[in-house]
């Protein structure tokens, strides 16, 4: 039985932002409150608009920790009612002032990741030691739910870096806030993703595959897909309640989809025709290679790679949910098609948004 939070309570830290009490109000919508005080870390990234934008919709009052230039977090404030969104600047390498956000707060989503490696955060720093801190930081300032992004497919025995190091973030978290719960989504679509897009950027490599999808290795592996819209549905319906605690949620698609058939879906959004689409068996040494060197990340030259390695490890890995999983649907979320949400693959459309299909 899961129980709905936002009985009200008062805060002390960071009072210049925070009201001294939060209770349940209206009739529930961006006008009402909630009740619940949320703090949520990596608001600027792929997940986090779509995530202040779930939680403002039900009236929550949420805290948005940035190191980013202010104006960067400008999109995220109509996403609430006037002073629900408060964007507070922090530094994620002082523990202090990581706790200083949390203090006072009933839910804390850590959505904070990286798709690709930097000089001074690497893969397990932001996967792994900084979620530890936020974990530990909850656990001292008694918040009563952090939520964990974590990913669909991670293991500590992973090919993949990334996904290695998910593995390793789940495990410090639970050892620091054992009644975290963690979400697990499945390769994600949405307008900003490393997914459909980087799907899309294979197709523009240069050289002998340019224009032709490469299927990894035959490309005979299964993926399922989500929708950014239903993983921020999950994580509002879990910050709602109390009996999510301490679960693990694999956030997947209604369907799964072997590289050809991803392959078909991604032409079918950027309207080539039938004849014009081609895919080409590839072995994934190859890919890599061409990556590594038509992707390397160089300062002043390429500093945000658009594809790594490591990208091409993790569309060639098998990533469907297990069967006995906890998923969308026990969060009361129904599971969207992918195909409705690829509006924004028109930009690679060889003619433009209004290129028709000459079928």
């Amino acid at each position: 039985m899961m129980s709905v939070r936002g009985a009200g309570r008062s805060f002390s830290s960071l009072a210049q932002f925070r009201p001294q009490e939060l209770t349940r109000r209206g009739a529930g919508g961006r006008s009402s409150a909630s009740g619940i005080q949320a703090c949520v870390f990596g608001a600027t990234g792929f997940y986090g608009r779509y995530v202040v934008n779930e939680l403002g919709r039900m009236g929550t009052q949420v805290m948005t920790p940035y190191r980013c230039p202010e104006m960067q977090m400008r999109h995220l404030k109509p996403a609430g009612d006037l002073g629900q969104i408060i964007p507070v600047q922090f530094d994620p390498f002082e523990y202090e002032s990581i706790k200083e956000m949390v203090a006072g707060c009933d839910v804390v989503i850590n959505l904070i990741g990286k798709r690709y490696e930097t000089t001074f955060w690497s893969f397990n720093a932001v996967h792994c030691d900084l979620a530890e801190a936020i974990a530990m930081a909850c656990a001292e300032e008694g918040v009563e739910q952090l939520i964990h992004m974590s990913a669909l497919g991670a293991a500590v025995d992973s090919p993949s870096a990334f996904m290695q190091s998910k593995a390793l973030g789940e495990a410090a978290v639970k050892n620091a806030f054992p009644t975290a719960t963690i979400m697990r989504p499945a390769p994600t679509v949405g307008s900003e993703d490393s997914y459909f897009n980087f799907l899309a950027r294979l197709t523009k490599l240069p050289g002998p595959l340019s224009g032709t999808f490469p299927l990894i290795d035959g490309g005979s592996n299964q993926q399922q897909p989500v929708t950014a819209v239903n993983v921020a549905q999950a994580v509002a319906a879990a910050a709602n309640t109390t009996g999510s605690l301490g679960q693990t949620y694999e956030l997947a698609g209604p369907r799964a989809y072997t590289q050809d058939e991803l392959a078909d879906v991604m032409f079918e959004s950027m309207k080539v025709s039938q004849g014009q689409r081609s895919t080409m068996a590839v072995p994934k040494s190859a890919l890599k290679f061409l990556i590594g060197t038509t992707g390397l990340r160089l300062p002043l030259i390429n500093q945000i790679p658009l594809t790594t390695e490591d990208m091409v490890e993790r569309l060639s890995m098998e990533i469907t949910p297990s069967e006995d999983s906890l998923g969308l649907l026990d969060l009361g979320v129904e599971p969207q098609s992918i195909e409705k949400h690829l509006d924004f693959m028109e930009a690679y459309c060889s003619g433009g948004a209004r290129q028709t299909f000459l079928m």
